[in-house]
């Protein structure tokens, strides 16, 4: 008998009293917050109007928003995959670092949602610096990517200075990775 299939005990039995609830099955419940799920548009940033928790609690936009990660949180990640992908191009890792590129990219657009007041620079850092980046990748060519990802680095700093955060001042770290089996991989599409 599989799991999904087995008769089960709700958390809260049926308003006809005990024993109403025999014969009903996992398939016979679903989780509210499930039942409420609402996609954010992230490329215009369009939250739900509310959603409601498991507990029936309705949170309110404001409520989701103070919920989602800024910048502060994002930025190591970015920092960490950014870092990665510079070490695997200069492996010729291709594969890897394109994945690093990309999944890098994911959450600068997911910085866009849950911050909109910087949309306009993150969306002029996709595109005029992590462009030629990714275009490198594609192409392959170690030099351009070097040169591209050196800029990179000087327009990230450009920004934390343009945003009062002059403090931050990102840079490559001398070694590469230690977590990561940079070689390439013949698997490795």
């Amino acid at each position: 008998m599989c799991s999904r299939d087995r008769p089960i005990r709700p958390a809260r039995p049926p308003s006809g009293g005990r024993g109403a609830h025999a014969g009903t099955t996992v398939a016979d419940y679903t989780r509210p917050q499930m039942m409420n799920r609402q996609k954010i548009d992230y490329d215009t940033g369009t939250p739900p109007a509310a959603t409601t928790t498991g507990s029936g609690h309705e949170m309110t936009p404001a409520e989701l928003f103070a919920l989602q990660p800024g910048l502060a949180r994002l930025m190591p990640e970015i920092g960490v995959r950014f870092w990665k992908c510079y070490y695997a191009a200069r492996a010729a890792n291709w594969a890897l670092a394109s994945w690093q590129m990309r999944e890098m990219k994911k959450l600068f657009r997911l910085a866009r949602v849950t911050r909109p007041r910087y949309v306009e620079d993150i969306d002029a850092y996709l595109s005029d610096v992590l462009g030629p980046l990714t275009a490198a990748l594609d192409q392959q060519d170690f030099d351009s990517f070097d040169r591209n990802y050196r800029a990179a680095i000087t327009s990230a700093n450009d920004y934390h200075d343009k945003w009062k955060k002059g403090y931050i001042v990102w840079k490559l770290p001398d070694e590469p990775p230690p977590d990561l089996d940079l070689t390439p991989h013949p698997s490795a599409g």
